[in-house]
């Protein structure tokens, strides 16, 4: 490095070629520019003239300034000038430690994150220290534990991407601490993440400990990170939390996405941060097919994996057939849906129809009967083409049942009253058996 006050070449030997400028100027000066050509179209008047070929007997001068100039500039920029150097720890002769965190949280400002990484690394090259490199997520940190030059560590953070989960800084402190074994000084960095992961000012403590020198980089306030909750449902919407974390509390916007296994778009909804709140919640609203279409949300706005969840069979709603009596009740309580109703309202799209033909009709997953005997010729046929497809049919016995009962059930009933308390009967509640795999 070639130091003019505040003014610096990094590659000083490349200013050896500025010698050759003189030579350039003499070259310059034997090779005059071209004479501009002029076509005149009437040559009959010109035939008979002798022709005298004029040319310049050097270039002008501002040229000639102007081509030396641009030389000379091409050279300076091949020393590598820099402005103000940092020459405060040129003479350090110890390794650079940077620790850079790459877990999920990581992936929404990890270009940021990734330059200033890099900007390390061209002022540890300036000064010829070497580099060890330590993303807190991934590899085994014990696998980079040497130091390597600039270059090398540059084009390994080249490769350095967010990875979908938390990272794991004690394993950084435990390789730290084998090296501390046969280098005694060396100077850590840390590119911190947002999150504290439950062990942050542990971490940190056990750095000031390990090296010589501990320089942290923080996130600037107004960075924030988004998370999804699990979804839930109520009545019939889906609903989902938003959480949020970083020290700007002011009021946050964003859209959530419904999409499809294929990726296809199904619906967006909106949401809403309050100021000074860390937690609000959206709903979506979509028709019951489409919902259960869904195999994901993703806030549009965040690039973690924490902006992301995944639905499974616990969020969609199974749509179900009750088959209900025309006559009525004094009593609804006692009324044979009443509870079956109020059990399934939660997780199940319900449809109450009066013909059992019209539910097999309706596309319902499962199919209840409450205490209803023998069904209609057109019925039967109905529900039984529907169960050889793959539907389900839950029935409950009663008196109605007992008195008429049809194949339409998983064993052959007994004909004839019934006498509890008998032999044969039960203390215990009996448990529903396993279904068969076919």
């Amino acid at each position: 490095m070639l130091v003019f006050g505040s003014f610096a070449f990094l590659n000083p030997w490349a200013l050896s070629a500025l010698v050759v400028l003189p030579a350039l100027w003499w070259l310059l000066r034997l090779t005059p520019p071209r004479p501009r050509r002029i076509l005149f179209a009437p040559l009959k008047l010109l035939a008979g003239l002798k022709e005298h070929e004029e040319t310049p007997h050097k270039p002008p001068w501002w040229l000639l300034a102007l081509r030396l100039a641009i030389a000379a500039g091409l050279i300076m920029a091949f020393a590598r000038p820099v402005l103000n150097p940092d020459l405060s720890r040129s003479q350090s002769t110890s390794p650079l430690v940077l620790i850079i965190d790459n877990g999920w949280a990581a992936a929404d400002h990890w270009n940021e994150r990734y330059q200033r990484l890099t900007r390390l690394l061209d002022r540890a090259e300036r000064k010829g220290r070497r580099v060890i490199l330590l993303p807190t997520a991934g590899t085994d940190p014990r696998a980079a534990l040497a130091a390597t030059s600039a270059k090398t560590a540059e084009i390994r953070a080249a490769a350095l991407a967010p990875l979908p989960y938390a990272p794991d800084r004690m394993k950084i402190a435990a390789a730290l601490q084998i090296v501390k074994q046969t280098t005694p000084e060396f100077e850590i960095h840390w590119l911190a993440s947002k999150l504290d992961y439950g062990h942050g000012a542990d971490f940190a403590a056990r750095l000031l400990k390990l090296g010589s020198k501990l320089t942290l980089y923080q996130d600037p306030p107004q960075w924030e990170i988004q998370a999804l909750t699990p979804p839930f449902s109520e009545g019939a919407k889906l609903k989902t939390g938003i959480l949020r974390a970083g020290k700007d509390k002011s009021p946050r916007t964003g859209i959530i996405r419904a999409l499809g296994p294929d990726g296809r778009y199904l619906g967006d909804t909106s949401f809403m941060i309050a100021s000074g709140k860390t937690r609000t919640e959206a709903e979506i609203a979509l028709p019951l097919q489409l919902r259960n279409a869904i195999s994901k949300l993703v806030i549009m706005q965040s690039r973690t994996a924490a902006g992301v969840v995944l639905l499974d069979e616990r969020s969609r709603r199974k749509p179900v057939g009750l088959l209900v009596d025309n006559t009525q009740t004094d009593q609804p309580l006692l009324a044979p849906l009443y509870y079956i109703e109020r059990a399934l309202a939660p997780t199940s799209q319900i449809t109450k129809k009066a013909s059992a033909a019209v539910l097999a009709a309706a596309g319902n997953a499962i199919i209840i009967l409450a205490d209803t005997g023998r069904l209609p010729a057109n019925s039967y046929n109905q529900i039984a083409s529907w169960i050889e497809k793959g539907g389900m049919l839950i029935r409950f016995a009663g008196p109605h049942l007992a008195a008429a009962a049809d194949d339409l059930t998983p064993v052959r009933l007994r004909p004839g009253g019934r006498s509890l308390g008998g032999a044969l009967s039960w203390d215990t509640p009996k448990r529903l058996g396993n279904f068969a795999k076919t």
